[in-house]
C-alpha cells in the first residue's frame, strides 16, 4: 500500500530541511522576485517537475518548447534522445524504459525503447522475444528472434510516435 504524500513527514526518516536537487531549485525560484518580462523557464511552468524525494521527476517539459517532453534522470539531465511532441505520446509517457536504458549494466541486456521514453510492446534477449507491458515485464510466451513478426502485442511505439 502506498503511503499518501501528506503522510511522508510522518516517516521517522523523514527531514524537512531536505529538498534534493530540484527542491532547491523551486525553492530558489520562489524566493527570486519574478518579473512579467523575465523569459520563462521550464516551458512556462516556471519550475521543474519534482519528485516527492526533492530529485527531479523523469518527466519533464523542454525550457524552449513546451510541448515537448523529456525523459529526465534524477538529477535532471535528458536521457540520450527521449524525447516527444506527440499529444498521444506525452499522454502515455512514463519514462521507465529510458530509466531502465540509463540505469542497467549493458552486460544485462539495454531494453528497446520507444521516443517517449517508453517500453517499445516486444524486446528480445539471447535470441528469444516477447510481449512485455510497461513495466518491461515479460506477457506471454516468447518465440524465437526470427518469429518476432507472430507476436501480438500491447501498446506498440509504432502507435504512439507520429
Amino acid at each position: 500500500m502506498a503511503l499518501p504524500i501528506s503522510k511522508v513527514s510522518e516517516l521517522p526518516c523523514y527531514r524537512k530541511d531536505f529538498l534534493g536537487p530540484c527542491g532547491k531549485i523551486i525553492r530558489d525560484r520562489l524566493d527570486e522576485e519574478t518579473d512579467s518580462e523575465e523569459e520563462v523557464w521550464y516551458g512556462g511552468e516556471n519550475v521543474p517537475r519534482c519528485s516527492p524525494d526533492g530529485y527531479f521527476h523523469p518527466i519533464q517539459v523542454d525550457k524552449k518548447d513546451s510541448s515537448t517532453k523529456f525523459c529526465s534522470d534524477r538529477n535532471g539531465k535528458q536521457i540520450k534522445d527521449f524525447r516527444t511532441s506527440s499529444p498521444k505520446a506525452i499522454k502515455e509517457m512514463h519514462c521507465r524504459c529510458a530509466l531502465a536504458w540509463k540505469y542497467l549494466d549493458p552486460k544485462l541486456g539495454i531494453p528497446k525503447c520507444c521516443q517517449n521514453g517508453n517500453y517499445e510492446c516486444w524486446q528480445c534477449q539471447k535470441g528469444f522475444c516477447y510481449c512485455v507491458d510497461q513495466f518491461g515485464r515479460q506477457v506471454g510466451l516468447g518465440v524465437r528472434q526470427i518469429d518476432v513478426h507472430v507476436l501480438k502485442c500491447q501498446k506498440c511505439c509504432s502507435e504512439l510516435d507520429p
